[in-house]
């Protein structure tokens, strides 16, 4: 079987490449050499599913006044590792179909380091407006390549609703306070089953995140400033070993292995799930499903010890040119434009 599904996927992945090469021409190599940032008329902009629905009349502003020199939306999947393979395999072809990239914060590196992108000008952009960790995402060894359009980090979305029927009605700080609230709640009519506390725990990009949000917050490394491996150290190990412990004692729900950030929202609004982490573009999605129901706080600290809070790690997209695409001076003006306050 495994055999026959990798067979499926080479076939599906081939497939995916020539329908990207047909989907555009190639740009000469001369061009992806000189780097030049030249070319005016229509672009293509790139992303992830737009769950918000508020950048296609964003994208109208700019194409009324710019008619000559309109975007095109193109959304990819929901899923950021199908969102990186389909631009992977653009960029591949060398094809011009995607213009303006915008990149996961950690792919980056890898898109300058093979010359997907290009790099920007660094004196056309508001450095001084932008946090300094933020700026430092779209910064590859020097140069700046991407620049950044939205920056989040992970927050605890919670039931209020529930927890105030239980008689509770201040946010959690710690993880055992969520463990007392979802006691309560359990103890509730037709709530015994609920699942207390989820994140994403498929086997993806999200379940990284998660597994590096807990083992920082009890003062572990994933790698250190050089790059060194510390995984394996007593502090990582206790904040995954609070995971873990987590599935086994049922505090966190088996579905919840299946959870990207979409399945685990629909669980949390469907009142399957009492806590949640997840990123900010929830929030507005989740207020206008459940209104004062739903509230959000930090991320809770795993242990009394640490009141202050969890640990959370730092998410966003960055806005980058594609070598391969023609119109390069319109895509560096959309790009201003769309980064602008």
């Amino acid at each position: 079987m495994k055999t026959k599904a990798l067979s499926l996927g080479a076939l599906a992945a081939c497939a995916a490449l020539a329908l990207t090469a047909c989907g555009g021409n190639t740009v000469s190599e001369e061009d992806i050499k000189s780097g030049k940032i030249e070319g005016r008329g229509p672009i293509t902009y790139v992303q992830g599913k737009d769950n918000s629905g508020k950048l296609a009349p964003m994208l109208e502003d700019w194409n009324k006044a710019h008619p000559k020199e309109r975007v095109t939306m193109i959304e990819l999947s929901s899923e950021a590792d199908q969102q990186r393979n389909s631009m992977v395999q653009n960029a591949q072809t060398k094809s011009d179909s995607f213009c303006v990239l915008s990149l996961d914060n950690v792919w980056m590196a890898e898109f300058a380091a093979y010359r997907w992108i290009l790099p920007l000008p660094e004196n056309q952009f508001p450095k001084e407006k932008i946090l300094p960790p933020v700026w430092q995402t779209g910064m590859y060894r020097g140069q700046l390549f991407a620049m950044p359009h939205g920056s989040d980090g992970g927050i605890l979305f919670y039931r209020k609703d529930l927890l105030q029927k239980a008689g509770i009605t201040k946010a959690p700080k710690t993880w055992d306070d969520m463990k007392k609230g979802c006691n309560a709640v359990r103890a509730l009519p037709g709530h015994k089953d609920i699942g207390c506390y989820a994140g994403q725990f498929a086997k993806y990009e999200g379940l990284t995140v998660n597994a590096d949000e807990a083992i920082h917050a009890f003062g572990g490394q994933t790698v250190d400033k050089d790059g060194k491996v510390k995984v394996n150290s007593p502090e990582a190990k206790k904040g995954l070993k609070v995971i873990a412990d987590g599935f086994k004692s049922g505090f966190i729900p088996k579905e919840s292995l299946t959870y990207k950030e979409e399945e685990g929202r629909n669980a949390f609004e469907s009142e399957r799930v009492l806590y949640y982490r997840n990123w900010p573009y929830q929030y507005a999605l989740s207020k206008e499903k459940l209104g004062d129901k739903m509230g959000v706080a930090p991320m809770p600290g795993f242990t009394a010890d640490k009141p202050e809070g969890g640990t959370s790690s730092l998410g966003g997209h960055n806005a980058a040119i594609s070598s391969y695409c023609k119109n390069r001076a319109t895509a560096l003006d959309f790009i201003k434009w769309y980064t602008s306050e």
